[in-house]
């Protein structure tokens, strides 16, 4: 069956909601970065689990956006520093650091969700997210391997206040 045709949108959403984007995340594994986008989106796991991992937008500055994090590299066998962009988080919403980033333990609402195949879940505007997928372990069957599948439909978002307030945080008009 097609997935546009699976998907029930709620009515109330047609008066402000217009189609923006579609991303397709695939993959055995996959885990990215804690981060918020200025659409609404509607994210279905198409195959494999997908975790969901969600913190309110009110919680910005306690999620450290925009900050250089660093990591060990086993290849390298030494520290790595990244520089991530306005929009993304150090903090892995899954496991959060509480001792390397003491702000996060100032976050009254965590939401954790894991969606099995069919199962959709809406995620507002600037809400902090992260995703992690993986295939169920099976045997490959000849040279095809079982992978998770996510799809995201992406809207823009409807507040213009809100827009407004994070295009002047983003531009460093307010900290």
């Amino acid at each position: 069956s097609r997935v546009k045709e699976d998907i029930v949108f709620p009515e109330f959403y047609h008066e402000y909601g217009e189609f923006d984007s579609l991303e397709f995340t695939q993959g055995q594994f996959f885990l990215d970065n804690a981060h918020y986008q200025r659409s609404d989106q509607i994210v279905c796991a198409i195959d494999g689990e997908v975790h969901v991992a969600l913190v309110p937008h009110v919680y910005r500055q306690e999620m450290l956006p925009g900050t250089s994090t660093s990591y060990h590299h086993e290849l390298k066998g030494h520290e790595m520093i990244v520089d991530l962009d306005v929009n993304e988080s150090p903090i892995n919403l899954f496991n959060p650091d509480f001792e390397k980033f003491p702000s996060a333990a100032q976050i009254e609402h965590f939401y954790k969700d894991v969606l099995a195949p069919g199962d959709c879940l809406f995620i507002p505007a600037f809400y902090f997210f992260q995703l992690a997928g993986w295939a169920e372990v099976l045997p490959s069957q000849g040279n095809l391997r079982p992978s998770a599948i996510a799809v995201s439909l992406k809207y823009r978002a409807h507040s213009r206040l809100l827009m407004a307030f994070y295009d002047a945080i983003e531009d460093g008009v307010l900290a």
